[in-house]
């Protein structure tokens, strides 16, 4: 839910030890230079959520977990619908190179 007319971004509070946490009012102001306008391409609601931890997708197929190589995403939900985006931190300015 927006906490005040205009604030598009809402946080999601997940109860998750150990994964590197983001920083929300980064990801706040980097989307609000990027993207004024945020309309979720499936269900046109407005509202979002930014995920709490940093999320990395591995490559397919991976019959075992690894901790190789990967890229470190925030992820946005659509708080209507459940779409889920994901943008890369390094890119966004949030991570170093060697953060990741």
């Amino acid at each position: 839910m927006p906490k005040k007319p205009g604030d598009h971004f809402a946080r999601l509070v997940l109860p998750l030890q150990g994964p590197r946490k983001v920083d929300k009012a980064q990801v706040e102001k980097w989307l609000r230079e990027q993207w004024p306008s945020p309309r979720c391409p499936i269900s046109g609601h407005t509202t979002w959520i930014i995920g709490d931890h940093y999320v990395q997708p591995i490559p397919y197929p991976m019959p075992v977990p690894t901790t190789g190589a990967g890229y470190p995403m925030v992820m946005l939900i659509c708080n209507g619908c459940g779409y889920t985006m994901h943008f890369n931190a390094v890119l966004m300015g949030l991570l170093g190179k060697q953060d990741g």
